[in-house]
């Protein structure tokens, strides 16, 4: 469970952090608030569970959510974690303005805040600061900030139709990682997860690191290698916002799942 915890870190993060995607149900001229619930398992057992409240109006939106492990793997990985996200609406384009992550994992404590001005990074602040990088660490050049957002953030898909939702890429810094992720369409299907029941779309998704990681990394290199990473995503009402329902990402011990429980 240790290694698992460490080949999906920074995907798994973002993926089970999907849950955020409640606030796409509509975009009001009124403050609406939403609240999702995933869980995340391995081998059928659960080891993560996700609460996120959202709240969406005509111009920003807010997400506010807990992250722990869960069942077996908080027996091997106690981790406990806040996430707070906030950003525009810019012609229905999120738009991050403030990330912010603080955990714990067993005696490790972590926060980490990133600011945002029209889709680059203005600061990053990690407490405590990352240790010296040596042995092959790409760094994070100022050129690789500009036009990302937030793991949570790139995960709000606004596209026409289920055919626009995958053909992306999107550019994800979360504070230390700099990394691309390119979804490709897979094919459409009926869906039926958790509170959801409709039409779904899947992507399948490749993940690359461009910096803030050290070159060799087994993790960063299984990661990239193309094993199986796909997202089934739905509209959520009757907008142009599309949602993750469930997701998948191979890791080097089992394959990791999330889907999502109950809306509302």
């Amino acid at each position: 469970m240790v290694h698992l915890a460490k080949a999906t870190k920074r995907f798994g993060q973002a993926l089970s952090a999907a849950a955020m995607l409640a606030i796409a149900a509509t975009v009001p001229a009124r403050a609406e608030t939403f609240t999702a619930e995933y869980v995340v398992t391995i081998f059928g057992i659960t080891i993560a569970r996700t609460s996120f409240t959202s709240t969406l109006d005509a111009n920003s939106y807010a997400v506010d959510g807990t992250i722990s492990s869960s069942g077996l793997g908080a027996v091997f990985d106690d981790t406990k974690g806040v996430v707070h996200t906030s950003g525009s609406l810019k012609k229905s384009e999120p738009q991050p303005t403030t990330h912010m992550l603080d955990y714990t994992s067993g005696k490790k404590k972590q926060r980490t805040t990133v600011r945002f001005e029209n889709g680059q990074v203005v600061a990053t602040e990690n407490v405590p600061p990352p240790k010296p990088r040596r042995h092959g660490w790409v760094p994070v050049e100022a050129g690789d900030l500009t036009g990302v957002v937030d793991p949570l953030t790139a995960t709000l898909v606004r596209a026409n139709s289920l055919d626009e939702v995958c053909n992306r890429t999107v550019h994800i810094y979360d504070g230390e990682l700099r990394a691309d992720l390119t979804l490709t369409y897979a094919g459409k299907a009926p869906a039926v997860v958790g509170d959801f029941k409709g039409e779904g779309v899947t992507c399948t998704i490749r993940f690359k690191p461009i910096s803030g990681y050290r070159k060799g990394s087994k993790t960063m290199d299984y990661l990239s290698a193309g094993h199986d990473m796909r997202v089934t995503f739905a509209r959520m009402g009757e907008t142009q916002f599309f949602v993750p329902l469930r997701g998948q990402v191979e890791s080097r011990i089992g394959t990791v799942y999330f889907r999502v429980g109950k809306i509302s």
